[in-house]
């Protein structure tokens, strides 16, 4: 009889130590350079029907792109379960950025609130410039001409980098089957070439994902540079985005789609993420609608057609 009331009165205070409602916050990486990437998590915990309401329902952060995955949700032991809500965080430039406080509120539970979350993100150093460049195949002739001192990178590293990349290229080329690029073409009638031949090359074989998303970001290059006379395809997309691109006489959401795809495809290439194969179509077409809204944006783009 001692023994049950014991077990119960144990049994009440783990109880009460449970509350009915948590959550809690994380981000991937405190500090990142800007080049990189990271994610913020918010992890709840509640009653296994307990309806769950988050606020804000649309992270935002100024100087932060914030894109929200689906939330993921498991069973726990004793009629509870978990929620876990996933933010993709991608810098527009380097500085301490700040998380908003997130509100939860669960079917008669007091609220949880998870505390704001600091994202510092530092500048390149000349090291990892170098490796964005030399990633992207920026790298020209006359920089591996110059004394090593200056480039900051090793000989060797940049040589076998720019090899494998150009092997990569030439596959990536066969794939697909592109033409030679046509001069006669305008900006927009080569952008539409293209863009259907790689929604064709969907369908092929052996052409990757990563190769997909290469082939965008080189397509959206290549019609901005012509298009607005912008050196699109010479700069790192941060250079870009945050120099030529800002400076354009575009409205603001349309720079910011520009920038999402530029960062979705480096994404891609440098950070290891791999889409659903059904996003790249949804990837292309989007790049497709960015194509016809700039040219109904007007503006003298044909100055970098010639």
């Amino acid at each position: 009889m001692m023994f049950s009331a014991l077990f119960i009165a144990l049994l009440q205070v783990a109880a009460a130590e449970t509350p009915a409602l948590s959550a809690r916050g994380a981000l991937g990486a405190a500090e990142i350079p800007f080049h990189r990437t990271t994610d913020y998590r918010v992890v709840v915990e509640a009653p296994a029907e307990a309806a769950i309401d988050v606020e804000p329902a649309a992270l935002e952060a100024p100087g932060l792109e914030l894109v929200a995955r689906e939330p993921a949700e498991r069973a726990l032991e004793g009629g509870r379960k978990s929620i876990e809500f996933v933010w993709d965080i991608a810098p527009i430039g380097p500085g301490t950025f700040l998380l908003p406080p997130v509100s939860v509120r669960a079917d008669g539970a007091p609220a949880a609130t998870v505390e704001p979350a600091a994202l510092s993100v530092r500048a390149l150093t000349p090291e990892e410039e170098s490796e964005v460049r030399v990633a992207q195949g920026l790298l020209f002739p006359a920089d591996l001409a110059a004394p090593a001192a200056d480039r900051g990178w090793p000989v060797a590293l940049i040589l076998m980098a720019v090899l494998v990349l150009g092997a990569a290229a030439w596959r990536f080329r066969s794939a697909l089957r592109w033409p030679a690029r046509t001069r006669s073409l305008d900006p927009l009638a080569e952008a539409r070439m293209r863009l259907d031949e790689l929604e064709a090359a969907l369908h092929a074989d052996g052409v990757e994902i990563e190769a997909i998303y290469v082939a965008l970001s080189l397509i959206l290059r290549t019609y901005l540079g012509r298009r607005f006379g912008v050196p699109a395809l010479e700069q790192s997309t941060p250079e870009f985005t945050e120099g030529p691109l800002a400076e354009l006489p575009l409205a603001p959401e349309t720079r910011r789609r520009i920038r999402r795809q530029l960062r979705d495809a480096d994404r891609v290439k440098f950070a290891g993420v791999r889409p659903p194969w059904e996003q790249c179509g949804a990837a292309i077409a989007e790049v497709r609608a960015l194509v016809a809204l700039l040219e109904e944006s007007g503006g003298d783009g044909m100055r970098g057609a010639a």
